[in-house]
């Protein structure tokens, strides 16, 4: 259940809207802690096509934590100690940052969404893209999907997850899907560039076209 204390937010059209379509395309995602009015969003991630990060941020929840799901979110006191960027201030920079033409790309998207408290009609949510076929109402985790589909390891760390990392994990996957033009093909070796403990080579950055 995530917290009650925001209000939701559409990502608007701007007069100067982005014309190039790979400038318009970002991979975001959230960690998020236990506090008192629910699960808060207590770091945030966004890359954008060639795997750069273009934000990232700690974020402090309104209300008092009572745990930091570092299991899962890689978040500690120690990280959120000084920190004042709330909530607003992340809502305010992302919708600087995106417009009504940008694509998100996440997985599961859905959730980092409404954690942020903002409304988008143009996602691409890789739980989707690449679907269960043994059982399709089971999406498949994004640690499975990087190992599947990019031979990749990641939400390996016993310290928890890393957002950018998650972030480029989700963006290669969406462009790998549109390289292959639908065609899944497990296992093909391909790397993601900038991961942690992947010393290779870039894949999936000089597409133009991201079809949706």
């Amino acid at each position: 259940m995530y917290s009650k204390l925001k209000e939701y937010s559409e990502i608007q059209a701007r007069k100067h809207q982005k014309k190039d379509l790979q400038n318009g395309i970002y991979a975001l995602d959230c960690e998020m802690s236990y506090t008192t009015s629910g699960l808060e969003v207590t770091k945030v991630g966004v890359v954008n096509a060639q795997g750069l990060t273009v934000y990232e941020t700690y974020v402090r929840p309104n209300a008092r934590v009572l745990d930091y799901n570092t299991r899962f979110s890689g978040i500690t006191a120690k990280d959120l100690a000084g920190v004042t960027t709330t909530l607003l201030d992340v809502k305010a920079r992302l919708m600087q940052l995106f417009d009504s033409n940008t694509i998100l790309i996440g997985h599961a998207i859905n959730n980092d969404l409404e954690a942020l408290g903002l409304l988008h009609k143009r996602i691409i949510d890789t739980s989707v893209l690449y679907p269960n076929p043994v059982n399709p109402l089971q999406k498949k985790s994004l640690r499975s999907l990087a190992a599947e589909y990019l031979a990749a390891s990641i939400q390996d760390d016993s310290q928890g997850h890393d957002c950018i990392e998650d972030c480029r994990a989700t963006m290669q996957l969406a462009l790998l899907k549109v390289k292959q033009q639908g065609v899944l093909r497990p296992n093909n070796r391909l790397r993601l560039s900038g991961v942690r403990n992947q010393g290779c080579t870039n894949v999936c950055m000089n597409y133009t076209n991201l079809r949706t």
